[in-house]
This record gives C-alpha cells, sequence and structure tokens, in this order.
C-alpha cells in the first residue's frame, strides 16, 4: 500500500502557473500548508485509484509531496514534513523538454486521444522495454502545448520500495541509455552542471511535483479540457520491478558519464569546464540542507515583480520566471527548475546590488540568529533580533540537541561551542542584546513608553494626584471605560491613576494591588485588551513573553510560575479566592504584590531567584473576590460596577471602541508619563466603600458556614473534596477532612441527628479558610451562632456532639460518593452502620464482576 501525501496552501492559493499576454507568472512560494494522505492499492486497482487521487488534488489547486509525511500539518511549513532517505514504493519520471523526432507538440490538436498517445509515444521512445508492459499515470506540464517538445510527469507504482539515492542514480543513467535524450542534454544557466531531459530531482523525498492546471488570463489553453491533463494507461503488469536494475547500477559509472557530457557540451560551446565550489544552508522553504553553488558562472539577471516576500527573475533573456529569492535576504537564488541554488551576488554583481537597493527598507530589519548558553539556568536559547539595533525579536528556551538544526534552518553557521551569555529581565537597564557584554535584556520598550505627544500645557502643569481627571480632556473614550470600570468614583479613580502612572514610569512593583469588581460587560476586558495590552506589550515579542498579561484564576493552581518574571502587569481573570484549589494560592498573591525577589519555577530547568516587577490587577464579576483583613495595605478596590457599559455607551457595538481606543493612546501614554505620581498614594491603599464592603464579606465567610451547620445544608461544605492539597502537610490534613466529610455525606437524608465533635468541626473549618482558629475565638464563634453540645449517642458512642441533621441533594450525594469514596471508605463507614457499596460499586462496576467470580 503506497501513502500518497498531498498539499494545500493554508491561505488557499492555488498551486499553479498563470499565463497571461506578457508570458508567464511562476507558481506561488508558499509557506504554510495543509497535508493529508491518500492510500493507494499496489493492485489491479491502484492505477485508477492513483488517477482519481491526482485528478482531484490537481482540481482542487493542490500539489503532490513526493515520499511519504511523517505527520499531518496544519498550517505550517514543511520543514523535516519527510524523512529524506526513508523508502519509496512510488516514483515520478519527469521528462522536461525532450523534442520528439517529426513531432511539434504547438501545432498539435490536443485532445484526450491525441495527448494519451503523445505519452506513449514518448514512453516507448525513450524508456528501457522493462517499463514498456507498465500500467502507469501521466499527467502533462502547465505549458504542455505552448512549446514544440515535450513535458510530461509519469508516475509508476513499484513492487518493492527502493532508496530515494539509488532511484536519483537511476534516472541520471537514463539520460545517458538513450541517444535520442543524450544529444539533447545541455548545461544549465549555472553551466557548472546538466540541464537533465529527464530529471532526477523527483527521486528526492521532499520535492513539490506541481500537478494543479495553469490558469490563462487573456490568452487560450491549448488543452481545452483540464480532465485530459491526467490520465491513466493501463497495461500486463500494475507494478514496476525496479529494485533488482538498481541493485545493479554504478553509481560511479553514472559520475563519470556526467562529467563525460559536460565536457562534450563545453568543448562544442568552446569553454572550460568549471570547477564548481559549494556552501551549505538550510533551506528556509523545506527545511532540508542544500548545497549552494558559490561560485555561478556571470548571467544576466532581471528582476521581474515581488509578491508575498519573494522576488521572481528571468535569467540571460529567458521568460519563465522560474527564478526567485527572498526580498529580506536575497543572497540564495533558486530555481523552480530543479536546479542548484547559487549565490545572487557571485552571479550579477550589478543586479544584485540594484535589487539591494530597491528593496532596502525590507532588508533594514534584517533578522540575526544565535544560540547561547544560559548559564544560571544551565538551559540554552534561541534567539532572534535586530542586527542594526540588537532589539530582541524572540527568545525561547531549548534542548541543546536542537539548537544546531534551528540555526540551519534559520541560514546561520553552527560554532564549535555555545557562548555563555547572561539573561535577564531589566526592565531599568538597556534592553536588547548586548553583544560586548554578552548580556541579553528580555525587556523589550514599545513606542508608548517613549511617547511625546502634544498636550496642552494647562492639563500637564501641576498634573498630580487630584488632577487626573483632567484626563477626560484629553483622552474622554479612555476616561469613560477607566471611570465606569471603577465604580464611577472620583477618589478611587485618583488613586488609580496615580498607581498606574507610577508602574508606566518606574517599572516596578507598585507593592499594592488593585480589584476590580462588576457584572459582566462592564468594561474589565476593554481595560486589558484594548488598554493595558497595547501599552506594555511589544507588538512583535509581547507575543513571547507578554509585559502585560491576563491568566485566569484557575491557571495560578500550576507548578510553574515564570511567566512573572517578564511581566508588569498581570491582570487576573474570574478572580475569587474561594475558588483556587490551592489553598496556598492566596499567600502565593500576598508575597508576590509586595515581594520583589521571586523563586522562579521553570519547565525542565532548575529554580531561580529573580527581581520581578509583577504589578497585578484581580477582576471580578463577584463582590466577595477577596478575603481582606482589618490590617490589609494591599488591596485597592473598586466599587462594585453593576451597570454594562453598553448603559452608558448606547451605541458601544455600533461604535469600534478599539479604534477608538487606539487613537487616544498615544495622548494616553503620554498623559501618564508626565503624570507626577505621589509615592505614599502609591504604597497606601485607599480606604474606600467597596473595600470596607469586602472586608464585611470577608469576615461574614465564617457566620455563613456556621448558620448552613445549623440548616444543616452540606453543600456548602463539599467543594473541599474538589481541591487539592499542594503540600505532603496539606495532605494530612485533607485526608482528614476527606474523611470527616465523607462520613457527613454518607449521613446526610436520613432523617436522623448527626453528632459532630467540637474540633471536627473546627478542623473542617480550618482546613476551609486554611487559616488557624484559637480555640477561644472557636469557642465564641460557636456562642454568637447559639451552638451548643448535647449529650447523645452517636455511631454506637454516648458522649457531647454538636448535633445537626445534614441533607444534601440526593443526586449530588450519590455523585460525591462515586467520585471520593474508596473500598477502604465503604469498609471504614461499615463498622458504623453506614452502607455505601451501592456507590462504590456504581463507579467500579469490574471490581464488582471480579468479586462475582471469585
Amino acid at each position: 500500500m503506497a501513502q500518497l501525501t498531498f498539499l494545500a496552501a493554508s491561505s488557499k492559493a492555488k498551486l499553479c502557473k498563470t499565463y497571461n499576454q506578457k508570458g508567464s507568472k511562476a507558481y506561488p512560494n508558499v509557506a504554510h500548508f495543509d497535508s493529508y494522505a491518500v492510500p493507494i492499492a499496489h493492485s489491479k486497482t491502484g492505477i485508477g485509484e492513483l488517477e482519481k487521487a491526482l485528478k482531484t488534488a490537481a482540481q482542487n489547486g493542490h500539489c503532490l509531496l513526493k515520499g511519504e509525511a511523517k505527520q499531518q500539518i496544519k498550517k505550517k511549513r514543511r520543514v523535516g514534513l519527510t524523512d529524506k532517505n526513508a523508502l519509496t514504493d512510488h516514483i515520478v519520471i519527469d521528462i522536461d523538454g525532450l523534442a520528439l523526432p517529426n513531432i511539434d507538440v504547438s501545432q498539435e490538436k490536443l485532445n484526450a486521444r491525441r495527448i494519451k498517445e503523445l505519452a506513449e509515444q514518448t514512453l516507448t521512445t525513450i524508456f528501457p522495454a522493462y517499463m514498456h508492459n507498465i500500467s502507469y499515470v501521466f499527467g502533462v506540464s502547465s505549458g504542455f502545448g505552448l512549446k514544440p517538445t515535450i513535458n510530461i510527469h509519469y508516475h509508476f507504482l513499484l513492487d518493492d520500495p527502493v532508496e530515494p539515492a539509488a532511484l536519483k542514480d537511476w534516472l541520471r543513467s537514463m539520460n545517458f541509455d538513450n541517444e535520442l535524450v543524450r544529444s539533447q542534454l545541455t548545461l544549465n544557466k549555472t553551466k557548472t552542471a546538466l540541464k537533465w531531459t529527464i530529471d532526477p530531482a523527483t527521486a528526492n523525498n521532499a520535492q513539490l511535483i506541481y500537478i494543479a492546471p495553469p490558469e490563462f488570463v487573456g490568452v487560450n489553453s491549448p488543452i481545452a479540457n483540464d480532465d485530459w491533463r491526467i490520465q491513466s494507461v493501463k497495461k500486463v503488469d500494475h507494478t514496476l520491478d525496479l529494485a533488482p536494475r538498481l541493485t545493479n547500477l554504478d553509481p560511479d559509472i553514472v559520475k563519470q558519464e556526467t562529467d563525460k557530457r559536460i565536457n562534450e557540451i563545453c568543448k562544442e560551446l568552446g569553454v572550460k569546464p568549471r570547477k564548481t565550489k559549494y556552501f551549505n544552508f538550510k533551506d528556509g522553504l523545506t527545511g532540508e540542507d542544500r548545497a549552494c553553488v558559490a561560485n555561478p558562472p556571470r548571467m544576466r539577471i532581471r528582476f521581474e515583480y515581488e509578491r508575498d516576500g519573494y522576488a521572481h527573475f528571468n535569467i540571460n533573456g529567458g521568460d519563465s520566471t522560474a527564478y526567485w529569492c527572498f526580498t529580506d535576504n536575497p543572497r540564495v537564488m533558486y530555481s523552480f527548475k530543479g536546479e542548484d541554488p547559487f549565490s545572487f551576488e557571485s552571479a550579477d554583481p550589478g543586479a544584485y546590488k540594484d535589487f539591494c537597493n530597491q528593496f532596502a527598507k525590507k532588508m533594514e530589519d534584517n533578522v540575526k540568529y544565535m544560540v547561547v548558553h544560559d548559564v544560571e539556568r544551565d538551559t540554552y536559547a534561541k534567539v532572534s533580533y535586530r542586527q542594526g539595533d540588537g532589539t530582541l525579536l524572540s527568545l525561547n528556551y531549548s534542548k541543546k540537541d536542537s539548537c544546531n538544526d534551528w540555526l540551519l534552518a534559520n541560514g546561520e553557521p553552527v560554532p564549535d561551542v555555545i557562548p555563555p551569555w547572561t539573561i535577564e529581565y531589566n526592565p531599568r537597564a538597556s534592553t536588547g542584546v548586548d553583544m560586548r557584554s554578552s548580556i541579553i535584556n528580555t525587556f523589550v520598550e514599545t513606542d508608548y513608553m517613549r511617547a511625546n505627544a502634544d498636550i496642552p500645557e494647562e492639563i500637564t502643569e501641576g498634573l498630580t494626584y487630584g488632577y487626573g481627571s483632567r484626563l477626560h480632556a484629553v483622552c474622554p473614550v479612555i476616561y469613560q471605560v477607566l471611570y465606569h470600570v471603577l465604580g464611577n468614583e472620583l477618589p478611587t479613580f485618583e488613586h488609580f491613576i496615580n498607581w498606574l502612572a507610577y508602574v508606566f514610569q518606574t517599572k516596578t512593583k507598585a507593592k499594592t494591588a488593585w480589584v476590580l469588581q462588576g457584572t459582566q460587560g462592564t468594561g474589565k476586558g476593554i481595560l486589558f485588551e484594548h488598554i493595558l495590552a497595547p501599552l506594555f506589550n511589544h507588538p512583535q515579542y509581547g507575543t513571547q513573553h507578554p509585559a502585560a498579561l491576563e491568566k485566569s484564576m484557575e491557571n495560578f493552581d500550576d507548578q510553574f510560575n515564570s511567566y512573572i518574571e517578564h511581566c508588569l502587569i498581570m491582570v487576573v481573570d474570574e478572580f475569587r479566592m474561594g475558588n483556587s484549589r490551592n489553598t496556598n494560592v492566596e499567600n502565593f498573591f500576598k508575597n508576590a504584590i509586595t515581594q520583589e525577589m521571586q523563586t522562579l519555577r521553570l519547565m525542565r530547568s532548575n529554580p531561580i531567584s529573580r527581581r520581578t516587577y509583577t504589578n497585578f490587577i484581580f477582576t471580578s464579576n463577584e463582590a466577595d473576590s477577596v478575603r481582606i483583613d482589618s490590617e490589609d495595605r494591599r488591596y485597592n478596590v473598586g466599587e462594585f460596577q453593576r451597570v454594562k457599559l453598553k448603559d452608558v455607551i448606547p451605541d458601544l457595538f455600533e461604535r469600534n471602541i478599539g479604534k477608538e481606543i487606539q487613537a487616544e493612546l498615544n495622548l494616553f501614554a503620554t498623559f501618564l508619563i508626565r503624570f507626577q505620581w505621589v509615592e505614599r498614594h502609591v504604597r497606601n491603599p485607599i480606604l474606600n466603600t467597596a473595600k470596607l464592603k469586602l472586608r464585611e464579606h470577608s469576615a461574614d465567610a465564617y457566620n455563613l458556614l456556621m448558620q448552613k451547620f445549623v440548616e444543616g445544608d452540606l453543600s456548602a461544605y463539599c467543594e473541599i473534596l474538589e481541591s487539592l492539597p499542594a503540600t505532603d502537610l496539606e495532605q494530612l490534613r485533607f485526608q482528614s477532612v476527606r474523611n470527616t466529610l465523607l462520613t457527613w455525606i454518607a449521613k446526610a437524608n436520613t432523617g436522623h441527628e448527626c453528632g459532630v465533635k467540637k474540633q471536627q468541626l473546627r478542623e473542617v473549618f480550618e482546613y476551609f479558610a486554611n487559616k488557624y482558629l484559637p480555640r477561644k475565638t472557636w469557642n465564641t464563634m460557636l456562642r454568637k451562632m447559639g451552638i451548643e453540645e448535647q449529650r447523645i449517642t452517636c455511631d454506637g458512642v454516648r458522649d457531647r456532639f454538636l448535633v445537626t441533621k445534614w441533607t444534601l441533594e440526593e443526586t449530588y450525594k450519590e455523585q460525591l460518593l462515586r467520585n471520593n469514596a474508596t473500598q477502604m471508605d465503604v469498609e471504614r463507614l461499615k463498622k458504623i452502620d453506614l452502607d455505601i457499596s451501592k456507590y462504590y460499586d456504581m463507579a467500579n462496576p469490574q471490581d464488582t464482576d471480579e468479586a462475582a467470580d471469585a
């Protein structure tokens, strides 16, 4: 079974040539592809399947990838997509520019029958006799019928797979085995190699085989029906037994025949054979290591057009536009004709200079690539930067064994030793790549951080704390969004502007944070997406290491926290402290808000201690999102906003609010830069009504749990079972609390009183709040709620208990027991006459079956 891989341009562009009255345009250069595979049987039906697959792909504007793909790709480059040494059982023979005696294809009346006759006549004329009775599929070239010569691809299925290298030698040898073919061999444009009539390049795994019919604009196609371009020819045998013939092929003889023919042609032309020199580079399209001709002969290279970052050329008066280079890196000239790449500058220095002048703007930001050893992390980083000013463009940590391939893929030499560098994030120092000191500062300043817009003097003079509302006159849309998000309180707005100006100017920790509360649609998302992110995030580098980052609360339970190293503003969305399964998250935030030195835990790297600059903004749709005690010196709180922004700005959805904010951002950045912040207001949270309310919510949490105990409502306690302990000590506490809760759940809905020991309930409360409750405080809480001990008999023991009747929705009870109960729990509860075996059996039917079998 052969596996054919087809590629489609992710951009939906058709992979075909275009012909017009001026000539032709080459196949489009495409960087990103989608792939798919089609199986082809090695049987009598295989040729029909092959024809159908090729026709379908051709009609869709796709191309064939020679060699089986290692994986399916979607919107990716085809770098490394095939194994260049993998065996192949499908071969393509490309006949390029063969002149058949007494045949001028451009004068033929081309219909399906005549095209098939020409394909068969070509095969029987130049192919060896052992191939004449083998079924095949052929496809004519885009320009078939426009020139006198034959240009056809032949597809054969093989009995047994063969090596690409051996197949390549065999295709070369076919050029010498037939005198008609041999006599038509010429030199390529570089005059250093043969221009093959039977092209050996189709033996390469990763070679693109273009099959889509061309587009004709303003001119007629010589083939009236595109369906005629690909046809099958069925014969006696459906596969070719090629492997034994390759075994007997001597590559050295093929090389001798090649050199001999080159010398003959050079002699006919009166030129000396050239000794070709090469340098190695990584092909930016295929990812393959390739050799580039360093000393091509002089040529006349004419620039034709540029499209999508690729420039197309004709050489020595040709009109195929088959030669091309990258506009931002033109050192290598490529060819669609299968010729070796060559040095553009060496081939035509004048044309190269003119091209560089014409596209100087595209090349002034030429990107340099290097790999460095981050000594402190003891890992390796792949770095790209702008060579002109050292601006950092990307930095990604990597395993050492992939670094060489990455350098080659980007056309850079591989060093003998990867040099040691210091990599740091320091918003207060020079940024970028410093080659002299071997330091990379990963902070990249945005253009807004250098803003200097024209703002009236009456606005900026005396612009300090208490005068932030002047923003309304400069940036009315941004003012309206901020004022609304902060709860429509002017003192709170002033405090926030002072805080934000400090962070924006100093790029250090304010050591206080903000909690912004409100229902959905009050503008919290607009604040981050359209205001904070553009101000702090570099448009290119910021996508990898954002200085303004938004993370949902649930993501903070992750053990890795390296993101805070590169972050100046962290917006924590859907914030509610009680929602975190990791009870250490609250302590993490408290520490991260105020402490500059943090331990960074990175993947595949040692933990390191680094100074951090992160400032936090917490956004929540809940009114009790954070626990705040009376001594708190960390949290500023905005008034809970219940009015949606669209109710304040009725045409919010009709207006492009993002575009309006973008138009004001440069002015807003200038406003922040010229704002004279007051440090004492930065360091001390504002004590407003919103903060006082949040304190009350925090204090009421215990009362709420107490009230639920009195009512017997067990659901309030059950979220503990969904938590995951973070430490070994917490695991011990969790296990004890878990056993207590499962016992309560088992007793729920029985109608009987449940006795709970004071210490047992206290233990649950402490775990829930992640806070130690002194005995005196605990007893006071019980007394205030009127909860007293009673002497009853519970679980066979008569003692003093706190008494309640637990209730729980039956489906929720079943779910909790099925998800959490173990066999040990079944046995433990059975000792006190609680049978939960049916719930355990529902969740573990295999255990029940095994027991029955036993």
